[in-house]
């Protein structure tokens, strides 16, 4: 299973007005901790390809949707993904004061749902690959 550590976002300055986006991902994967790093144009797709080297599991990015909600004063970002991985589709969700961790929990929420059910078609003796 994937659990969250934490992120880090900057923006890397290119000669001239421009600036690329730098995701970096920290997260414990099977009990190790590991630490990458990915440049993009937009920050979700940054924080993805991050997160693919962190997790070291190849999958497809099918859709995503992040929100920002006010209320009060104060701002909830919500993140729903959908991610294509071994002939299956898995949603997840997240949700944190900052829509960019949501969006990253997003992605740990759908992949540990994709991971939980792999164990269950092995425990049971019926996967497909």
């Amino acid at each position: 299973m994937i659990e969250y550590i934490s992120y880090q976002f900057h923006n890397l300055d290119i000669e001239g007005d421009s600036s690329l986006p730098t995701a970096v991902v920290r997260l414990k994967v099977n009990d190790k901790e590991t630490i990458e790093a990915a440049v993009d144009r937009n920050s979700p797709n940054a924080l993805f390809k991050a997160f693919c080297r962190a997790s070291k599991i190849e999958f497809n990015l099918i859709a995503y949707q992040i929100r920002e909600r006010y209320r009060g004063g104060n701002s909830i970002g919500r993140a729903s993904v959908r991610i294509g991985i071994d002939k299956k589709e898995m949603r997840g969700f997240g949700k944190d004061v900052d829509s960019r961790k949501a969006f990253l929990l997003a992605l740990i929420d759908a992949t540990n749902r994709f991971l939980k059910t792999k164990k269950e078609e092995v425990d049971n003796g019926t996967s497909g690959g």
